[in-house]
């Protein structure tokens, strides 16, 4: 669609990558960990403030991670406030600040580099202009290798932008307006988004399995009143956690006491074939 002369496109696969990809080149810094500086590096310090041993390493990852996490950028820093705190942690006076200083300044530089490496980096984009109803075939196709995307993914990228329903759990609303939001937050514009219309009339879009028909799901949904699926699956979910209530609620010795005895998995696997046992004729 055209909006002001631009072109608007709608992301149908790599939210998560791109997003990531995004908020690297706002804050890279923001992704600077300890383990991004060296044993070596901590050594080569160390070398400069008089002292050696690897008990010294965490004090330098420290205060070198808490001085970048405060900036946005690796480029243009000033490095004497920082190299001055290393060098009174060490005890080390005034003596050693310039050469910490251009220690520190060629690290962080080696950092901006890599950032730069990163920018220019050209990222090859398929631009699909058919049918809204292949999407999902075509979302499926694309990610067929690798790793391989289970039915929830498949769908949660897929549904049908107007397909929407009415719910009245305000917590599951706010739920998704919270995701959605943060996705705002980053910069995304959400198409036919809107908070207000979302809490108003508790109409959103739903994810739900349904053996193989995932990619058609949203056509079965509107015979259905989600409301009173909620509350089936509060029954089924109720059955279980009564059935396996000894197990759960077991403490046996101290080694067990905070040991999960059944996997998510395993209970997921429970409560669909209890909802579908009771509700299967209903």
């Amino acid at each position: 669609m055209h909006k002001h002369n631009k072109r608007t496109y709608i992301l149908v696969d790599g939210l998560q990558r791109g997003n990531s990809i995004k908020k690297y080149m706002t804050n890279p810094t923001e992704f600077f960990y300890d383990d991004n500086i060296s044993d070596d590096f901590c050594a080569e310090i160390l070398k400069v403030v008089g002292q050696e041993g690897k008990e010294y390493y965490p004090a330098i990852r420290n205060i070198l991670t808490s001085f970048i996490k405060e900036q946005k950028t690796f480029k243009n820093l000033q490095y004497y406030s920082v190299s001055k705190l290393i060098a009174d942690e060490f005890k080390a006076g005034y003596e050693p600040i310039g050469k910490l200083i251009d220690t520190i300044k060629n690290f962080f530089e080696e950092r901006q580099d890599l950032y730069e490496r990163i920018a220019s980096t050209v990222i090859p984009v398929i631009v699909y202009t058919g049918e809204e109803s292949n999407l999902p075939d075509i979302f499926d196709r694309i990610n067929s290798k690798g790793t391989p995307l289970d039915q929830y993914e498949v769908y949660a990228a897929a549904w049908p932008v107007n397909e929407k329903y009415a719910i009245s759990n305000s917590d599951v609303i706010e739920h998704i307006v919270k995701k959605y939001d943060s996705f705002a937050e980053d910069g995304y514009f959400i198409h036919g988004y809107s908070r207000e219309e979302m809490r108003s009339t508790g109409k959103v879009n739903a994810c739900l399995n349904d053996a193989d028909k995932i990619r058609i799901l949203y056509k079965n949904l509107r015979t259905i009143d989600l409301n009173v699926l909620e509350q089936a699956v509060y029954k089924a979910i109720d059955f279980v956690n009564n059935s396996i209530s000894v197990v759960t609620k077991f403490k046996g010795n101290s080694r067990n006491a905070n040991k999960i005895f059944h996997s998510k998995y395993q209970i997921l696997s429970m409560i669909s074939t209890t909802f579908k046992e009771m509700f299967t004729d209903t």
